[in-house]
């Protein structure tokens, strides 16, 4: 009867085991669909920076910045024309070179 002891106490503990490997490899699948989730969002979600803030301890760089100033009149300009001569040159096809 030992023997029958014996091998119920590594039947349980194989059990044991066995859930111990299933839970973390449940928490790992997990993760690891978190971070594919992540990585779809990345390259196929809004090209905008007005996405939501994930990470809530991130400042906000507006913040940082203060308030921005006003925008500036643009710089003046140079306007500047030219003009260009017609081309006067009267080439003809019998003229050209190859042509019979």
């Amino acid at each position: 009867m030992q023997v029958t002891d014996c091998t119920a106490k590594n039947a349980a503990s194989t059990e044991a085991d066995a859930a111990a490997v299933i839970q973390a490899l449940q928490a790992e699948v997990a993760s690891l669909k978190e971070q594919l989730d992540w990585f779809k969002r990345q390259l196929f979600g809004r090209k905008s920076e007005k996405r939501i803030i994930e990470h809530p301890d991130q400042l906000d760089l507006s913040a940082l910045l203060g308030d921005t100033p006003p925008p500036t009149e643009p710089e003046p300009t140079e306007e500047i024309t030219y003009r260009r001569r017609t081309c006067t040159a009267n080439i003809s096809v019998s003229r050209m070179p190859g042509s019979p």
